[in-house]
């Protein structure tokens, strides 16, 4: 699957969320758009990303987005990653 664009929108949250740097929306073939990726950077700089969820009635986080293979997962977080990258200058 292609990801044909990739927005990012940076910000500094502060204390307790201090490790969310930006949210990302992504396009997908031109046809499915993704909104509420969460970009995470650890003090140790290693970066992640965080698929949409929501809350359960078990109270519990449940995700709305799912990668089903490694392989796009990787895809997925690089072309995020990278975009992030570019947008602050970082890296």
């Amino acid at each position: 699957m292609t990801i044909t664009k990739t927005i990012v929108y940076p910000f500094e949250p502060g204390e307790p969320y201090k490790d969310l740097k930006a949210y990302a929306e992504v396009t997908l073939e031109g046809v499915l758009t993704i909104k509420g990726i969460q970009i995470y950077k650890k003090s140790n700089g290693a970066m992640y990303i965080q698929l949409p969820s929501q809350v359960g009635k078990d109270g519990q986080y449940k995700d709305l987005i799912i990668a089903e293979t490694p392989a796009f997962k990787k895809h997925l977080r690089d072309t995020i990653v990278a975009a992030y990258k570019a947008e602050t200058g970082e890296g």
